[in-house]
């Protein structure tokens, strides 16, 4: 979109700080390409209950002008 001469800025905003670190090297490296972007966060630093997900959705949803939203279900673990 920046060739195209379009003004924007990439986020990932990840629910928490240690996202992916127990996922094989094939999986760091597609994780890798999401964290290559203008802005890198987590909302939490580690999982505790099933509430942050629905807090991080919510802020999402109401801090957000567009997005693309990419949600990884599962991810195979070797």
């Amino acid at each position: 979109m920046r060739e195209q001469g379009y003004s924007c800025q990439l986020a990932t905003i990840f629910c928490f700080e240690n996202y992916g670190q127990n996922w094989n090297e094939s999986n760091q490296e597609k994780l890798a390409a999401f964290k290559q972007v203008d802005f890198v966060k987590a909302a939490y630093k580690e999982y505790q209950n099933p509430g942050q997900f629905r807090d991080y959705n919510q802020f999402l949803l109401e801090n957000t002008d567009g997005a693309y939203i990419f949600t990884i279900m599962k991810m195979k673990q070797t």
